[in-house]
């Protein structure tokens, strides 16, 4: 089977523009076959991974088309001066395949390879949040509670942690986390709840993946304070 160019036959920069959509978010393979070589057909086999993705449901197609693959022994052909784009199905979890220019050579079989990465995850341990208590004036018991913040995915992510009272201080606020990654945050009952009167406060820690927003979750803090 030939495939046919993005939209129709367009030229490369007319292609690049008709799939940008795609190019936005990854997940485009551009080829265009070059000058050299001989015969009147280019070939291309396209090989997606890993395992995981594509048990989650990764595949690809052609730009304008409606059929979707999976992998090889599937072999397709461009003919002379040709240009088509290949996309990737958004997988949820996973980020896509990031963009790539292909320049095929007639009567050769060129291999497209493409990897799912793992989206970028944050996780926030331990689940549960800190119960404080004592007289009023301090001092207060326990005083801290330490969060480890991890990055299961496989691309960094930024994030944020954000107390809603100002008798809470977190030892950092911000950063970024690699693939894989983790550090720790210490969520204190600082010197402002001395000035608190007997009663019951809560407060709402909110940690935020700001890059896609998978794992963003909320601790709790709870203060009591005696008479």
């Amino acid at each position: 089977m030939t495939l046919l160019p993005c939209w129709g036959g367009l030229l490369l920069a007319g292609l690049l523009s008709t799939c940008s959509t795609y190019a936005t978010s990854g997940g485009v393979i551009t080829m265009v076959v070059g000058s050299g070589g001989s015969g009147s057909l280019a070939y291309v086999q396209v090989n997606i991974g890993p395992q995981k993705a594509l048990a989650a449901g990764a595949q690809w197609k052609v730009q304008g088309q409606n059929v979707w693959y999976s992998n090889p022994p599937y072999v397709d052909t461009l003919p002379a001066g040709g240009s088509q784009a290949l996309v990737f199905k958004p997988v949820p979890g996973w980020d896509l395949p990031p963009n790539q220019n292909l320049t095929l050579t007639l009567g050769q079989l060129t291999t497209a390879s493409a990897l799912y990465t793992r989206s970028a995850q944050l996780a926030v341990n331990p689940a549960g949040g800190l119960a404080s208590s004592g007289y009023a004036g301090g001092p207060f018991s326990p005083a801290a509670i330490t969060y480890a913040l991890t990055n299961s995915g496989g691309a960094s992510l930024s994030w944020r942690a954000t107390p809603t009272s100002k008798w809470v201080s977190l030892l950092a606020t911000n950063g970024t986390l690699a693939a894989g990654a983790r550090t720790n945050i210490t969520v204190t009952i600082n010197a402002s709840a001395n000035s608190l009167t007997a009663g019951t406060y809560t407060n709402s820690i909110s940690f935020t993946n700001l890059s896609n927003g998978l794992g963003s979750t909320n601790r709790w803090v709870s203060l009591t304070v005696r008479p």
